[in-house]
């Protein structure tokens, strides 16, 4: 996992290094929402990874996992393609309450447990 993470952390290095020698100024719209698409995978791997050793440690496992499909869900909205059908971003808004309800009420039963 951890050589995933690094793979993907070179990939955006030499993603940064094209883009700032071979793209023209005006293109930085096109150029942020790339970046960011490929910063999100890279976080997302963490989260990942943290999920990885939660469940070796047996903590908070499903907490860590809905927080990573939050993540998942956040960088699909970032790179969304607005051109594309109304229906894809009013489910993707879907996924995001109710995975933002799900995380709170995850994170009530684990206070009160606790």
């Amino acid at each position: 996992m951890v050589g995933i993470i690094v793979i993907g952390v070179l990939d955006l290095i030499v993603f940064l290094v094209n883009v700032l020698w071979s793209r023209p100024i005006g293109s930085i719209g096109i150029i942020l929402i790339e970046t960011f698409g490929l910063f999100l995978n890279i976080l997302i791997a963490f989260e990942i990874l943290e999920n990885v050793t939660a469940s070796l440690s047996q903590t908070a496992i499903l907490e860590l996992v809905i927080a990573t499909a939050l993540t998942a869900v956040a960088r699909k909205i970032i790179i969304f393609d607005t051109k594309g059908n109304s229906n894809n971003i009013a489910a993707l808004g879907f996924a995001v309450i109710a995975l933002a309800l799900s995380y709170w009420v995850i994170r009530q039963l684990n206070r009160t447990e606790h």
